[in-house]
């Protein structure tokens, strides 16, 4: 039967059946974290970090120079007689206080195309010029102006999990900050406000960026994740068993980031071995590693499958005696009373004391050894028993006897074996797809979907053990990772 699962499964049979050895033994899987973070989400976060004040200043300056007239005037020195260049003034020096402001105004507009993203900000500049002394004490004007300012930005993150931001910040003038004292006078505040403006996008850059991207605290974050994903987790599976789910991730790499026009696009890459076992503490915890690159392995999980031939033999014992009724209308039985499993070369070898009785047959306690080969058949999704051999200690099997046993042989195998191991493998799956869509914390919740897959059967005479390979393409994924939360 083909099993489509709400989630990856893979897992189901890992150490359920039989523990490996050690992590050596668990080939590498793969869990994704998508970030995705809409464009209005960014600009908010990035409204709150910006400056509302790029530039604030007050100074004095003569804003008006005063007009001189000169004249020539002789001047004498004895018998000799210079003329001098005399200059008076002849209206009145006129000194100002100028106050500056330079600030954000309106919302913060984003649009994005591939690892670039472009901020663009409305920029509100006043001017207001105050006169000194007697005559510039009633002088009070006030110009304002509007700008754009564009920033063009490549955030990416550093291997320490350090953010990183490469900026280009421009701005230009839609109305220029220009107006005439006494209607006689040009004073142009852009030419003032520009020098200014620059320097505070230069400090920001150099200073106050750094500062604000050190309040984003990724690792803090990805560290939580990483040790979310190793707390143990007790299978719920009938009876009294135990079980419990152990992921290990190692490595780390990430994708991205990259915009379209609505949303920031990342994708943080875990590879892990995963197993299951009766200790509830697990094996040892994995410190949060830097982050390194990775290849895409296009596997979500892949793992390896033992079943111990005590297994088998514990199927086995919960229904023995057995009896099978075979013949014309059931004329031969044939009873197993023991079974021994075991794994001899490329083979399984059962050693069963059987009765059989029926028209001439008579065996009593008769030992008889089964060999057969085990397979996996995609198509059923089950395992099966085929070119079944059949040896006796006493003086052999033949004829009717033969017949019989191996119809025997074959219904037991089916029976016993591939329906049990299904019933086993449909409880773990049950308890597996629990046990992958679950919150890991309020803040992170594991999902995903999948197709199981088996293959890859072999027998282990050393490890006394069936093997199979359990894999899936399928996605396995945690959800909620949100580093501007």
């Amino acid at each position: 039967m083909k099993r489509t699962l709400l989630f990856s499964i893979p897992f189901a049979f890992l150490t359920g059946f039989a523990a490996l050895a050690s992590s050596g033994d668990l080939p590498e899987s793969r869990i994704s974290v998508p970030v995705t973070i809409s464009l209005a989400d960014l600009a908010r976060y990035a409204n709150d970090r910006l400056p509302l004040t790029l530039h604030q200043n007050e100074y004095g300056r003569t804003c008006v120079e005063p007009e001189r007239a000169c004249t020539k005037v002789p001047e004498f020195r004895g018998f000799k007689v210079t003329m001098k260049n005399r200059c008076v003034e002849v209206t009145p020096r006129i000194d100002c206080t100028i106050s500056e402001l330079v600030r954000r105004e309106g919302p913060l507009r984003l649009s994005g195309s591939g690892g670039q993203i472009i901020l663009q900000q409305d920029v509100y500049g006043a001017g207001t010029v105050r006169g000194r002394g007697d005559i510039g004490r009633n002088i009070r004007q006030t110009v304002r102006a509007n700008a754009q300012m564009t920033i063009a930005a490549r955030p990416r993150i550093l291997p320490d999990w350090t953010p990183h931001l490469d900026l280009d910040i421009s701005y230009r003038w839609l109305q220029r900050p220009e107006f005439r004292l006494f209607n006689l006078f040009p004073v142009t505040l852009g030419s003032t406000l520009g020098p200014p403006l620059d320097r505070a996008i230069s400090d920001f850059k150099n200073n106050g960026l750094k500062a604000e991207l050190a309040r984003i605290d990724l690792k803090s974050a990805a560290d939580r994740l990483w040790q979310a994903v190793q707390k143990p987790h007790r299978l719920e599976l009938p009876g009294n068993e135990a079980l419990y789910l152990h992921l290990r991730p190692h490595t780390v790499g990430l994708v991205g980031p990259s915009f379209d026009n609505r949303a920031l696009h990342a994708r943080l890459d875990i590879a892990l071995t995963a197993q299951v076992t009766s200790e509830a503490t697990g094996p040892a915890r994995t410190s949060l590693p830097n982050m390194t690159p990775m290849k895409d392995a296009g596997v979500a999980l892949k793992v390896p499958v033992r079943l111990h031939t005590e297994m088998l033999n514990a199927i086995a014992a919960k229904s023995l005696p057995r009896t099978f009724s075979l013949g014309e209308e059931g004329s031969v039985t044939v009873t197993v009373h023991q079974v021994l499993a075991k794994i001899d070369g490329t083979r399984l070898s059962l050693d069963v004391v059987v009765d059989a009785e029926g028209g001439p047959l008579t065996l009593e306690r008769e030992a008889v050894r089964i060999s057969t080969q085990p397979s996996f058949d995609s198509v059923s999704e089950e395992i099966q028993f085929s070119d079944i051999e059949l040896t006796s200690a006493d003086a052999g099997l033949a004829g009717i006897a033969k017949s019989a046993m191996l119809s025997a042989a074959t219904v037991f195998l089916a029976d016993t074996y591939s329906v049990e191991l299904n019933r086993e493998i449909a409880s773990l799956e049950r308890a597996m797809n629990a046990a992958l869509n679950r919150d890991l914390t309020p803040e992170f919740t594991l999902t995903g979907s999948g197709e199981l897959e088996v293959s890859d059967l072999r027998l282990s005479p050393e490890m006394s053990s069936i093997e199979l390979t359990i894999s899936t393409t399928g996605n396995i994924r945690v959800v909620g990772f949100n580093p501007v939360r």
